[in-house]
């Protein structure tokens, strides 16, 4: 197995995960609406965010806190299909996602930037095995006697 992997920005590209299929564009959506759900659900009259107040304080001693304001999450890579516009077919591999939030605190209120990429790392290298193979390919090429 190749281990590069690239960031998927074409939002028409297409993942197959399991029996499901998204886009590239619409997964991104999905992660985002479910992370957003996390971050910003609220208890008692919405003062305070459990999130927050879970995951991103670290009480110390007594009324000494440490607010940590960045998160980053990564996942395993897990085995999907790509099919990219304008390929031949799918190409099997891993996909790994990172989410790198900042959650912006002050006395007013509260609010998250979330950025997302998704990455592909095929099974099997999409390049040439040599880089004269492309070369060989060119009709000039074929016509040599």
């Amino acid at each position: 197995m190749n281990n590069t992997f690239s960031p998927l920005e074409t939002g028409n590209d297409v993942l197959l995960l399991n029996k499901d299929t998204f886009t590239v564009s619409r997964f991104k959506e999905l992660l985002w609406i479910a992370i957003h759900s996390k971050l910003n659900f609220k208890i008692n009259d919405g003062r305070a965010n459990l999130f927050t107040t879970s995951f991103c304080t670290l009480p110390i001693a007594g009324e000494v806190q440490i607010l940590f304001n960045n998160l980053q999450w990564y996942n395993s890579p897990i085995d999907c299909q790509l099919l990219k516009v304008g390929s031949q077919g799918w190409q099997k591999g891993k996909l790994r996602i990172q989410i790198d939030t900042k959650i912006l605190l002050n006395h007013k209120h509260e609010s998250n930037k979330v950025d997302i990429c998704i990455e592909f790392c095929p099974d099997e290298p999409t390049e040439p095995e040599s880089p004269l193979d492309d070369l060989r390919q060119l009709p000039e090429y074929r016509q040599q006697p």
